[in-house]
């Protein structure tokens, strides 16, 4: 499956009424995203007047717990600030043509 089917796939599932505003997370040296809980997914971007522009998302795993899934998400967000995607283990980039 490549990345835009799986960003398809979430965003239905990411206007199910259930989404849930986390907060903004800083990462590299002055890079801040806001983050929201999809339930199935964490997706990271930022907000415009009218909506919601996704930069990407890390699959929340089985048995692991919210914070843990955050601390996975900005250790690989320093990553990619710091070493390149590349390099990212969890994250999931949306592709930008």
């Amino acid at each position: 499956m490549n990345g835009d089917s799986i960003i398809g796939d979430f965003v239905k599932k990411f206007n199910n009424g259930k989404t849930k505003y986390l907060g903004v997370v800083e990462f590299g040296e002055v890079d801040y995203t806001t983050v929201l809980d999809c339930g199935e997914y964490l997706v990271f971007g930022g907000a415009t007047n009218s909506t919601f522009l996704v930069d990407g998302y890390i699959d929340v795993e089985d048995g692991e717990t919210l914070d843990q899934t955050i601390q996975g998400l900005i250790e690989d967000l320093n990553v990619w600030a710091n070493d390149g995607a590349q390099y990212m283990s969890r994250v999931q980039l949306r592709e930008v043509l």
